[in-house]
């Protein structure tokens, strides 16, 4: 694990935020939407070698002139910064991968400039944030967690409190950090590495979390995206609900594959490194 080293290829002003991108790999081009430095950190150096990594941060994480307010971000406002970064990088057609809420990025992306992508990656992603979403997911966890991981989930829960208090621009970070339990199939994993010096706009995550995700209706994506759709999900995620709330939507993508890692919780690329290689370039 190394969390120090990181040299983005660019760094993009975009309104006063500092947008950093990352390119490294060969093969076919993969956006990466989120954190450059946190992706870089967490997808596998196999997948570099078929595939050219293109990471790039979106507005929460990137450092700012001036004090971020709510409206300084949108999914409208998200595509077009990446699709400013695809003209500057001269990529005419690229894969597109989000991870968990990035991924709702990555398909409002690919929804409004389909010319530009190919493919649609989904890691640890369910259909939406919604108040039902996160019911199905706790009815998950308390009928298949063991007691040893609700345990340590109580502990660190009772932490967070103070985690914010101390520090809460980085608020995002911190529930993540204390969702340990329930986003790693090692309950006890220690993810706090990959958010070293990462920036962390609370406003921005609390606009687009809370509200956006919270409420976006996942069928004008479904019934909008015409190219293929992959679905990657951990058997032992209990932050999100079930891979099954894809498979129940009354407008499923055309072409729509769900895969599952058994071994994994929240984030396959790291947990099962291998595998998620493998994976995606089968499909791809």
């Amino acid at each position: 694990m190394n969390s120090t080293l990181f040299s983005p290829t660019l760094t993009v002003d975009r309104e006063g935020y500092q947008l950093q991108v990352k390119v490294d790999g060969q093969g076919t081009p993969l956006l990466i939407i989120g954190s450059a430095r946190y992706y870089d950190r967490a997808i596998p150096q196999t997948l570099r070698q078929h595939f050219q990594c293109i990471f790039i941060d979106h507005r929460g994480f990137a450092s700012s002139n001036h004090s971020p307010k709510a409206n300084d971000i949108s999914l409208k406002i998200i595509s077009e910064d990446i699709e400013y970064i695809r003209q500057k990088l001269e990529i005419n057609q690229a894969m597109i991968m989000g991870h968990s809420g990035h991924a709702y990025m990555a398909l409002d992306y690919a929804k409004r400039y389909p010319a530009h992508i190919t493919k649609v990656v989904l890691c640890g992603a369910s259909p939406n944030l919604s108040p039902d979403s996160h019911q199905a997911a706790e009815r998950y966890w308390e009928s298949n967690a063991d007691e040893l991981r609700k345990a340590l989930f109580e502990t660190d829960i009772g932490l967070l409190g103070s985690d914010i208090r101390s520090d809460p621009e980085r608020k995002f970070i911190h529930i993540c950090c204390r969702l340990r339990a329930r986003r790693w199939a090692d309950h006890a994993y220690d993810e706090s590495w990959l958010w070293q010096g990462l920036t962390a706009h609370s406003a921005l995550f609390d606009k687009m979390w809370g509200d956006v995700f919270a409420n976006i209706d996942i069928e004008q994506y479904t019934s909008a995206i015409e190219v293929p759709v992959l679905i990657l999900m951990g058997q032992k995620d209990f932050s999100i609900a079930r891979p099954s709330e894809w498979l129940s939507l009354s407008r499923p993508f055309a072409r729509q594959t769900l895969h599952i890692f058994e071994q994994s919780g929240h984030t396959p690329p790291l947990e099962e490194p291998e595998r998620f290689t493998q994976r995606l370039r089968a499909w791809a």
